[in-house]
C-alpha cells in the first residue's frame, strides 16, 4: 500500500514538472497582440439659443432652458423662447447640453437682456427711430 502511494506521488510530481508553465510559454503569451476595443464616439446635435439660455436637442426633440435658478426640459418649446432667431448649431458628446453651459456662454457671449434700459435699448427713442 505504501509503495503504491509513493509511486502515485512520484508520478504526480513528474506530471506536475512536465506540465508546469515554463518561461518560454509565459513569454509567448506575454508578447501576444493585445486586443484593443475601440469605442465609437457618439455625438448629439443641439441648437443653442444664447439670448434665452436654451438648447434644442434635435434627435430627442427636447427643449432645455434655464429658468428661476435651475434647468428645465420639455418636448414643447417654452412660450418665451423665440426659435426663429439666434440659433447656433452645436455637435456635443453629451445628450445633456447644459453640462458645459458656462464655457459656451463665455465663447458665444452673455445673454442679451431685452428689457434693459440705457443707450441702444428698445426704451431709448433714438435707438428705436434709427432701427425702424
Amino acid at each position: 500500500m505504501q509503495k503504491n502511494l509513493s509511486t502515485s506521488v512520484t508520478i504526480l510530481a513528474i506530471l506536475g514538472i512536465l506540465y508546469a508553465p515554463t518561461s518560454s510559454a509565459h513569454e509567448h503569451f506575454h508578447h501576444a497582440p493585445k486586443i484593443i476595443k475601440r469605442h465609437s464616439v457618439r455625438y448629439y446635435d443641439h441648437i443653442y439659443y444664447p439670448n434665452h439660455h436654451a438648447y434644442y436637442a434635435k434627435e430627442a426633440r427636447t427643449w432645455y432652458w434655464f429658468e428661476r435658478g435651475r434647468w428645465h426640459s420639455a418636448y414643447n418649446r417654452p412660450y418665451a423662447i423665440r426659435a426663429d432667431i439666434g440659433g447656433i448649431t452645436l455637435r456635443l458628446s453629451s445628450p445633456i447640453p447644459y453640462g458645459d453651459h458656462r464655457i459656451r456662454e463665455q465663447y458665444y457671449g452673455p445673454r442679451i437682456e431685452r428689457h434693459h434700459t440705457g443707450p441702444n435699448s428698445m426704451n431709448d427713442p433714438d435707438y428705436r427711430r434709427d432701427r425702424w
